[in-house]
């Protein structure tokens, strides 16, 4: 938010320059990220009017001006065209300085000496974006009664402006009356209340209703007979310095009353409605629109619409439609001051990518009492311009929210540490408009409608604590009991698995903890009834704690695959939420796994199996998987006992289509079910002094057949000699057809002596007989 300081001084009195305000503010909470002093940039440049306007006689581009500066006269040629004899200018004289640095110095222009140059917004530091039009074509007209020989930003009132970070729980601050109320507090001064209409308002013509809940107010005021022109230079200069570009006189009293009040407002030829009807419905879905920057948009069920005899001429809270726009034409205009339903202005805001300033301010939570001053303080503006026929409509009023918050002072001193006099706290407080009085020991504050982050006791202490200075309360010792700190069983198991991932060239990532329905159905996610979802999400995509964060992976995976990145290996600790039986909310920890372009479905279990070895857990078994997120023939369950702790493999082809991958190995496993098998304690067993042999044996299976089913046959021989089974490879290709080659590794040895060959003949042999009984299997 841009504050121009001149603004502001309309409200308080203050002396200080720009850069101790803003360091002033930022102390009491509001924060400041950049100043700008006009006085210290521009230098030297002095209004002086236009006596007469003649050609240059060697050059037809250029003119050649007799200016006063009031106690003298000099000669200034220019290039410039929207000057007449008579105009009030700026003019940098010799040795003035402009934004940019430029240092001023006369000039020869073909035989007549320039002694200074007339200057434009652009030239005293305003950025181009923010100029109107008009004032792009040439130089800064003043006002006819501006005084002569004075320092342009005196008599424009170019003072300063500060930048100020305003945090989402403070829409009252996306205004001059709210960063007002916030230097009262500040500075201890007292504020000046705005000036509104308050002469008779005959009611309007206008047949206006609303048929939707989502609408807290709606008032109209109709303005007859008016001319659309240029803004008086006040006016535009404070858009400007605000970072809005003036357009005309009455787009601009909108812009500047939001800007003041923090209400947006938007203004409707009266002549372009039909039959003078306003009403406002929820909109059907896909009803076309064309807004007012061009674009044409497709409403969903929800949207709020502007219509007039059912045609929208607005999207309530975003912006207004091309077929009732102001125009230089407009003869009778009709002024909205609304307030809508702040999460519907959010979704439609956010679904269709349109980030305008009434979106800013109508998708927080304002008060919709302020619609009516909105509307009183444009019809005071607009009187000033000369404007005089107005009659007003109120359709829904604005209705304060009663709100009381009870402090008690011994609290005060105890969060905030320092003993704060209850007299300082109420006042700080009613600066702030939170009227707030002593009353049977405690401060009863009255809570305006416009600080919806006013809830609690702790907020009322918060305001006062940070209106007394934080740097004014002393750091002390804390008072408590110190207790050793420990790092929870899980905590270390996690990152234990963080640790041993990363050492496997695995890169740690973290997702959205929320996620959309429609993100879900794309890994045909079925279990519907255990969303969790969320009250007033941020948008239709955050609208569900997630069950799973398989779809979150492989959106990962789809972003970096489009973006010509094939190989991928990354993991994430984290929670998965979803909702039991009887009703009530699991969290549960759980660990995926994905790699993309490294390696197959074993390389994948080797990864699961390092994790289960190092967690000293033996175990364990490979089933195929049932889940329909894995492909059927390259994806098993993984069981502890009796219990399933996760699955891994392949995704589905048709699942990883959704998401344009061909070939995705994923994990997911549950570290709580984990974490009840780790071995905490282990038993140290020397290295056999006796070589150990490792062989090989390669059988040819069915495709059904899995390796855990292999190794839990070769194991089942319980021979005291048979130290592991291991996997070694897997092979398949046409000859085999409907079967594939598996080779497992046996490690066998002794702890007392060295082994004869019959005996590792011997085991080999029953291992081949035991598989061969058990599979039907085939020597390769």
């Amino acid at each position: 938010m841009l504050l121009s300081l001149n603004w502001l001084k309309d409200y308080i009195k203050v002396d200080e320059n720009p850069t101790k305000i803003a360091a002033m503010l930022s102390e009491t909470g509001t924060h400041a990220e950049s100043v700008i002093e006009f006085k210290g940039r521009v230098k030297g440049v002095k209004t002086a009017k236009i006596l007469s306007v003649k050609k240059h006689e060697n050059a037809d581009k250029l003119s050649v001006c007799d200016v006063d500066f009031g106690d003298r006269k000099d000669v200034i040629v220019t290039a410039a065209k929207n000057m007449n004899e008579g105009d009030i200018v700026g003019v940098a004289t010799p040795g003035s300085i402009l934004a940019d640095g430029t240092k001023i110095e006369p000039h020869d222009f073909r035989g007549i000496i320039s002694n200074g140059m007339f200057v434009s917004y652009e030239e005293i530091g305003f950025t181009k974006d923010f100029i109107s039009k008009e004032d792009q074509q040439g130089i800064l007209i003043l006002p006819s009664d501006t005084k002569l020989g004075i320092d342009l930003t005196e008599a424009i009132n170019l003072d300063g402006i500060v930048e100020f970070e305003i945090t989402p729980n403070r829409p009252d601050c996306l205004s001059v009356f709210g960063l007002a109320l916030e230097s009262a507090a500040t500075f201890d001064s007292d504020f000046k209340e705005m000036e509104l209409f308050n002469g008779d308002l005959p009611k309007s013509e206008i047949d206006a209703s609303v048929e939707t809940e989502k609408v807290g107010a709606y008032e109209l005021a109709v303005v007859k007979n008016v001319e659309i022109k240029e803004s008086p230079v006040w006016i535009r200069t404070r858009l400007m310095e605000s970072g809005v570009r003036p357009i005309n006189n009455i787009i601009d009293i909108t812009n500047y009353v939001m800007l003041e009040t923090g209400i947006p407002m938007h203004a409707f030829d009266l002549d372009k409605l039909n039959d003078k009807n306003i009403k406002v419905r929820e909109a059907k879905k896909d009803e076309s629109i064309v807004l007012l920057d061009g674009k044409e948009v497709k409403t969903e069920e929800g949207d709020i619409l502007i219509t007039s005899k059912d045609e929208p001429v607005a999207l309530a809270g975003i912006m207004g439609l091309d077929n009732s726009k102001v125009t230089s034409e407009t003869k009778n205009i009709v002024l909205e001051g609304a307030n809508f339903d702040h999460i519907q202005i959010r979704k439609t805001g956010k679904r269709l990518d349109i980030n305008s300033e009434a979106r800013t301010r109508f998708q927080k939570k304002l008060d919709p009492t302020m619609a009516r001053t909105a509307i009183l303080r444009a019809l005071y503006l607009l009187k000033t311009l000369g404007f005089e026929e107005f009659e007003f409509s109120e359709v829904v009023k604005g209705k304060k929210e009663e709100k009381v918050i009870k402090t008690r002072p011994q609290r005060i001193n105890s969060l905030i540490g320092k003993e704060i006099d209850v007299d300082f706290a109420i006042k700080k407080l009613n600066r702030l408009k939170v009227n707030s009085r002593f009353e049977n020991g405690l401060i009863v504050s009255e809570i305006p409608g416009f600080r919806p982050d006013l809830n609690i006791e702790a907020d009322i202490i918060e305001e006062i604590g940070r209106l007394y200075c934080y740097k004014n309360v002393e750091s002390v010792p804390i008072k408590t009991e110190l207790t050793v700190g420990y790092e929870s069983e899980l905590k270390s198991f996690t990152n234990k698995i963080r640790k041993q991932l990363k050492y496997s060239s695995y890169f740690e990532t973290l997702t959205y903890s929320f996620i959309g329905p429609k993100l879900l159905s794309k890994i045909d996610y079925k279990d519907e009834d255990s969303f969790i979802k969320i009250l007033n999400p941020l948008g239709e995509e955050f609208s569900v704690m997630r069950p799973t964060m398989n779809a979150h992976f492989l959106e990962v995976a789809e972003k970096n695959f489009k973006r010509s990145n094939g190989t991928l290996k990354i993991f994430e600790v984290g929670h998965v939420f979803r909702k039991g039986e009887s009703g009530e909310y699991d969290q549960l920890t759980n660990l995926n796994i994905l790699h993309m372009g490294f390696g197959d479905f074993y390389d994948l279990r080797n990864t699961v199996v390092q994790i289960l070895d190092s967690c000293g857990i033996s175990d364990y078994k490979f089933v195929r998987s049932s889940s329909e997120f894995y492909h059927p023939g390259r994806s098993a369950e993984v069981f502890i006992g009796e219990e399933s702790i996760g699955n891994f493999g392949q995704v589905h082809p048709n699942v990883a289509a959704n998401f344009d991958l061909k070939e995705v190995y994923v994990a997911e496993l549950s570290v709580d079910k984990l974490l009840k098998y780790i071995k905490k304690s282990f038993i140290y067993v020397p290295k056999s002094k006796f070589q150990e042999v490792r062989k090989e044996i390669s059988f040819v299976v069915e495709d059904k057949v899995l390796y855990g089913d292999i190794k839990e046959t070769i194991l089942n021989l319980n021979s005291p000699i048979l130290r592991s089974v291991y996997y070694y490879d897997v092979y398949k290709d046409e000859l085999l057809r409907n079967k594939k080659s598996i080779t497992v590794g046996l490690v066998i040895g002794a702890e007392d002596r060295t082994l004869k060959d019959s005996e590792i003949k011997s085991l080999m042999e029953e291992a081949i007989e035991a598989v061969k009984k058990e599979f039907g299997a085939e020597l390769r």
